[in-house]
């Protein structure tokens, strides 16, 4: 999923995958490198990499907004509550988040394309952080009191490193899929991802309410596509995430999170 999904999902999955080695035959690649995300694409089909969708427009300004999502692990009771407080402002989404691991700090630009991400752990101090420069995105994680840098080149493609709320331009588009790069926050490294939207709305209930939602998979690009893939439900007139479901690689446990709320709402 996003926060930790793109951070802590997402890095398992990519971890299995690696360089296109994948240990068993079909299965996922994205969730802790976060929303899970991270840790958004297919050749032919898709758009090319760098496009602005037709009619989107800035992010509006509002009030800032408290989200809820339940995350739990197949074969695990135990619930994580993730919480996103998100902001529109001058023009950007400015995103934080906290799971009670760590916290989470994002802005993305209309586009969508991220302008800055960072993940830090409560208790280590270990984290790492990422900014757009233009053609390239400059890495630097701290662990163990060890510093590590990096400048990736991305070209005129979109980067975007968390799933719940950066791919809203894209939900709300008429576009039918969307390419991008996430960064593998361990490896350091790029992958290529890529986004294709149902041109159709269905019904989903979650806590007795019933939403119009807009089903939404991730993948890997080429041939990687056939070890991992992500689902998720967007709501379809606010963009919001509704539920994510994806595992950690091939042979691991499917991890779920659900929306469980807002405030205000609205």
């Amino acid at each position: 999923m996003s926060l930790f999904g793109i951070d802590l999902t997402m890095k398992n999955v990519l971890d299995k995958v690696g360089n296109g080695k994948a240990q068993s035959p079909l299965r996922e690649c994205l969730a802790m490198i976060s929303r899970k995300i991270v840790f958004v694409r297919i050749a032919g089909l898709l758009i090319p990499s760098l496009f602005l969708f037709a009619g989107t427009e800035k992010h509006k300004e509002h009030g800032k907004q408290t989200y809820y999502y339940d995350t739990s692990r197949e074969g695990q009771t135990a619930k994580t509550t993730t919480t996103w407080t998100v902001k529109n402002e001058k023009g950007l989404l400015r995103l934080h988040g906290k799971d009670g691991k760590g916290e989470t700090n994002v802005t993305v630009s209309p586009g969508p394309d991220t302008e800055s991400f960072s993940y830090r752990e409560t208790k280590s101090g270990s984290g790492y952080a990422i900014e757009r420069d233009r053609t390239y995105v400059s890495v630097k994680k701290t662990d163990n009191g060890q510093t590590v840098e990096k400048r990736l080149y991305v070209g005129s493609t979109p980067w975007i490193q968390e799933f719940d709320f950066s791919l809203r331009p894209f939900i709300l588009s008429s576009s039918p899929a969307f390419k991008f790069y996430i960064v593998h926050p361990e490896k350091l490294s790029l992958h290529h991802l890529v986004a294709t939207k149902s041109s159709t709305s269905v019904p989903v209930r979650i806590g007795g309410k019933e939403y119009k939602a807009i089903p939404v998979t991730i993948s890997l690009s080429g041939l990687k596509k056939f070890f991992w893939k992500a689902d998720l439900m967007f709501e379809k007139t606010t963009g919001d995430l509704l539920t994510y479901r994806a595992n950690d690689g091939p042979g691991t446990p499917v991890v779920t999170t659900v929306f469980s709320g807002k405030k205000p709402k609205g």
